[in-house]
């Protein structure tokens, strides 16, 4: 839904109690130039502020109607909420459920925010008969108590920051549609030992796992497109790019001679390896790659072909 829609809705709204209040005064009349200013200000905040700008804005037309002394005015407020809901405003107003706030687009409902009590979370597959889509960024951001999330086989997106800090989160389950994991997603989850990628994903944000200390492997689906997985370590699917060590892994880590490059903060803190063995095949590492990572590092020949 467009500003403009808001504002139509809005003036709509207006028009009647301009109508019911013909007989008075201009001067008692609402503003409603500055009402749909208002209204479209709303719409341009951060999505996360449109319940309350929305209210406020109802607040505001309200004591505007109440001042022209226009009669009906709680079937006019009504109205304008009806008009909202019929030009599909659900998609940017957070919807309340007993676990969860969530809002409902054209392609599906994504998940806000994680306002429940379970420690294991089995997010529903539908709200309101609208499949979940989307996991939005920060929705279960620094929940500690959390031990364990079940994911719709309909989401294919989980946004950055998203699982940041749920040190506690040790069982993770990703849907075989999944094909966005933004950036440090599952950030500091402490207690995951192992990530699975599905086939279906096709992007996966710097620093996803980064500061989640026991994961010891990343392994990825054989089906998968974009990337592999090798001893743990992620790489591109033709293992020409080094993406990620995860930094529970130890012992040594030896560089297929394939590889040409390491991308940024690859090697994270990784510092419960023993030695890194680059091959002289790589040519471009990124200067943060081994950012924070104190091992020893030995370049070796790579094999000749």
């Amino acid at each position: 839904m467009g500003i403009r829609s808001v504002a139509l809705a809005l003036a709509a709204v207006l028009m009647i109690a301009g109508l019911a209040s013909a007989q008075k005064p201009n001067d008692k009349q609402p503003k409603r130039d500055g009402l749909i200013g208002r209204a479209e200000d709303a719409v341009r905040r951060n999505r996360d502020r449109y319940q309350e700008e929305t209210q406020r804005i109802l607040d505001v037309l309200t004591t505007e109607l109440e001042k022209s002394n226009t009669p009906n005015t709680p079937q006019l407020i009504q109205t304008f909420r009806d008009h909202i809901t019929a030009l599909d405003a659900q998609a940017l107003l957070p919807t309340p459920h007993s676990s969860f706030e969530y809002l409902i687009g054209p392609q599906g409902v994504s998940i806000k925010r994680f306002v429940g009590k379970e420690t294991f979370v089995k997010i529903p597959d539908t709200f309101e008969g609208h499949p979940v889509v989307t996991i939005d960024s920060d929705s279960f951001k620094g929940l500690r108590g959390i031990t364990g999330v079940v994911f719709p086989k309909t989401t294919t997106t989980i946004f950055n920051m998203t699982f940041a800090g749920c040190t506690d989160l040790r069982s993770l389950n990703l849907p075989p549609q999944l094909t966005h994991i933004g950036f440090r997603a599952f950030e500091g989850c402490t207690s995951l030992k192992e990530v699975r990628i599905p086939a279906s994903v096709e992007q996966i944000g710097l620093g996803c796992f980064q500061g989640s200390t026991n994961i010891t492997a990343i392994v990825v689906d054989p089906a998968n497109r974009k990337y592999k997985s090798w001893e743990g370590v992620l790489y591109d699917k033709d293992m020409t790019t080094l993406i990620a060590c995860p930094v529970g892994r130890s012992g040594v880590v030896t560089i297929p001679a394939s590889v040409k490059a390491i991308e940024g903060y690859a090697f994270l803190e990784c510092n419960n390896l023993s030695r890194i063995i680059i091959p002289t095949s790589v040519t471009t590492i990124d200067g943060n790659a081994f950012a924070g990572c104190n091992v020893p590092r030995e370049t070796v020949p790579a094999p000749a072909k």
